[in-house]
């Protein structure tokens, strides 16, 4: 069954930029598990929640998020992967019999795919893209926590930071679905979230529009890292919405290694299954 997205949700808005984890609400996770939860329960009896993709009312879960059975049957599909690129295979791998990345000069580490960027979850990574949705990039984190949270965790991250908007088309757009994601991801496994902690120095064009054989020249120096961020030996989580080629994250992951990290590895919600 196709799901049909609701496209004139209210903005709810985005959580703090601070370089801390925090929580999306009026309910942060500092506060007791108790008090965040009558909190809700008490939202809940003024405000029915209902889903962020499909917009049809959501009881009480056993998925435990603002997302219908339906919609969290569609997106938390599990598949095997090649652990070093994140495409779809018939069993997972860590990239050694993986043909479309063996030969792949990576910066990072792993690749971790919340699932193939096609179908619903294509128009809902491009849905979360407009202004008024940030919910659902606050979702795609928490699915992603409760999907490959525990291999990010036997990686030993600890630290969560997304890649960044040139400021022009942020301010355009008017937020950035990785850094909500990042914030979610961060605060679902207790690491913190560093959505800040990159800067875009250069307009490039959008990965998109080129050729495969274009791409990692257009991004090349495209990134920074800010002053006062100091990643040294720090195993860092780099968070973005959509890997294709794979020369946005291996471009930025080269800023973090550059700046004395010890390991970059990738989370991205949707990936592409070619280099088209």
């Amino acid at each position: 069954m196709e799901k049909q997205p609701v496209t004139n949700a209210v903005d709810i808005g985005e959580p703090s930029s601070k370089p801390a984890a925090s929580n999306f609400g009026p309910f942060r996770s500092d506060q007791p598990h108790c008090l965040r939860r009558m909190g809700r329960m008490f939202l809940c009896l003024l405000y029915p929640p209902h889903c962020f993709y499909c917009d049809v009312d959501v009881d009480q879960t056993a998925n435990n998020l603002l997302i219908c059975e339906d919609c969290y049957q569609i997106f938390a599909k599990p598949d095997p992967r090649c652990q070093r690129c994140g495409r779809r295979q018939k069993k997972e791998g860590d990239g050694t019999d993986c043909f479309l990345c063996k030969a792949e000069k990576f910066k990072f580490e792993r690749v971790w795919a919340l699932g193939t960027y096609e179908g619903e979850l294509r128009k809902a990574i491009l849905l979360g893209k407009r202004r008024g949705r940030a919910q659902l990039s606050h979702t795609f984190g928490e699915l992603l926590a409760q999907q490959v949270g525990g291999r990010i965790k036997q990686w030993r991250a600890d630290s969560v930071v997304s890649v960044p908007m040139f400021w022009r088309r942020r301010m355009l757009r008017g937020t950035n679905g990785p850094d909500i994601t990042t914030r979610s991801l961060a605060r679902m496994l207790s690491l913190p979230a560093y959505d800040r902690a990159l800067s875009r120095i250069r307009n490039t064009l959008p990965q998109n529009s080129l050729p495969p054989s274009r791409r990692h020249r257009n991004v090349i120096g495209a990134f920074a890292l800010k002053r006062g961020y100091d990643f040294r030996d720090a195993r860092v989580v780099l968070v973005d919405d959509i890997m294709t080629t794979g020369a946005t994250c291996n471009e930025a992951a080269k800023v973090l290694l550059e700046s004395g990290a010890e390991a970059v590895s990738v989370v991205v919600v949707g990936r592409t299954e070619n280099r088209a």
